[in-house]
């Protein structure tokens, strides 16, 4: 199953939420038996009274959002799942109803826990960082359970926070999170700090493809480059498998005329060779600094790029001028 509507690679800068009502007044008899079967499922799901509330709402306004989660999880042998950015930010359904089929009282067997889906795509689509100023942030539960699925191999995300993946509130159940079976991993544009990726990456020790997409403010930025060691030490933990890695820094549009990159020579030397610790890279994207370090040294390509290395792509990132 694919709801996606639209493409990362087209770059549009300007992209709108599609609306998730159609005439719903008009059409709401035709579909009245859809509204009363959704909403039997919905009650008889055992949702918190809040939740519970807001769900049979959002059936009634006819929301396509909450239609197309109550769809999605009656499909237990579903293998692939591509859900656009949209669904992250309107509520966050597909993820709210996944954790409360995971760790919630749903009877077994009435909403699917996707015991055999192997690959998904959630929100990793997540618009040009123009967006970011504006956006209400959506639900942090919604986020947990991808990381449970028992069967998962491939995860593409748009990540709010790691609170409950890495770090279990209480009210969380302690139901074990074993990733031992994932083994391509992107985290898109994310605004975690570099800590709270390494905490996640340390629990996938398997890894063969990884992708960590990071966009931050100025402060968030420098702080990284100065003390980039600890996200390095957690890519090298997974270093012995990984065969494909990409790595991405972008800053958020608001900061970028009043924000000028000077960092000291020495403050990107931990960069500097950082693929010859991938025994098994063959094929790598990163800015031009994470390659050759901030500094400019003299240095040849077999002074940084490890022999296993087929194909390289080397963007400008924070250093567009070069």
């Amino acid at each position: 199953v694919s709801l996606v509507w639209w493409d990362v690679e087209s770059r549009r800068t300007e992209v709108t939420v599609p609306e998730g009502r159609a005439e719903w007044n008009k059409m709401m008899l035709e579909y009245r038996h859809t509204l009363i079967w959704a909403r039997k499922l919905v009650r008889d799901a055992n949702f918190p009274a809040n939740r519970d509330i807001r769900w049979l709402g959002r059936l009634f306004d006819g929301d396509a959002y909450a239609y197309a989660t109550v769809l999605i999880l009656q499909l237990h042998n579903l293998r692939s799942l591509r859900l656009d950015f949209s669904f992250v930010l309107e509520e966050g359904f597909p993820g709210e109803m996944l954790h409360h089929s995971l760790f919630g009282d749903a009877p077994l067997g009435m909403l699917s826990q996707f015991s055999k889906l192997e690959m998904v795509d959630y929100g990793s689509n997540f618009p040009p960082t123009e967006l970011r100023d504006n956006i209400k942030l959506p639900r942090s539960c919604q986020f947990i359970p991808w990381f449970y699925l028992p069967s998962l191999k491939v995860l593409e995300i748009w990540l709010l926070s790691v609170e409950g993946i890495s770090v279990l509130p209480e009210k969380t159940p302690k139901i074990p999170l074993n990733l031992s079976k994932l083994r391509s991993l992107v985290i898109s544009k994310t605004s975690l700090l570099p800590e709270e990726i390494a905490s996640l990456l340390s629990q996938v020790p398997y890894l063969e493809s990884l992708h960590v997409g990071m966009v931050y403010k100025c402060r968030a930025t420098a702080e990284f480059l100065k003390a980039p060691e600890c996200l390095l030490r957690s890519l090298e933990t997974s270093s012995q498998t990984i065969e494909h890695l990409s790595i991405s820094l972008e800053l958020l549009p608001c900061c970028l005329q009043a924000f000028t990159l000077r960092v000291r020579n020495q403050a990107g030397k931990a960069f500097c060779g950082m693929l010859m610790k991938f025994p098994k890279l063959k094929t790598a994207s990163l800015p031009l600094k994470f390659l050759i370090g901030c500094g400019t040294p003299s240095w040849e390509l077999r002074d940084v790029l490890p022999s296993t290395l087929e194909a390289i792509h080397i963007s400008h990132d924070l250093w567009p001028a070069l």
